[in-house]
């Protein structure tokens, strides 16, 4: 039988009261940081930025392409594309 309202409330509060419970909380939030620091204080974001724009740029170049792909792959798993010339006529 599914628990009340009140009662799950109940319960949230009193856990969220707990001095243990914050104490865990926040040291696996500092954890979590720590790891996510350290794992990303080499990666060069300037570049990763640069070679997503370069990727956009080239898949941009690539678009007939990929739509044909895409309308394939789609039919094959019995989905159809309808492409419009302009937006009145995808209405």
């Amino acid at each position: 039988m599914p628990e009340s309202r009140g009662h799950f409330g109940r319960r949230v509060n009193r856990a969220l009261d707990d001095p243990i419970l914050q104490k865990a909380l926040t040291d696996a939030m500092i954890g979590l940081r720590g790891r996510r620091n350290k794992a990303f204080e080499s990666f060069d974001f300037a570049g990763g930025r640069a070679e997503l724009k370069r990727r956009r740029l080239a898949n941009l170049e690539r678009l007939p392409e990929l739509l044909d792909q895409f309308t394939q792959r789609l039919a094959a798993v019995g989905g159809v594309v309808h492409l419009a010339k302009d937006a009145a006529e995808a209405r």
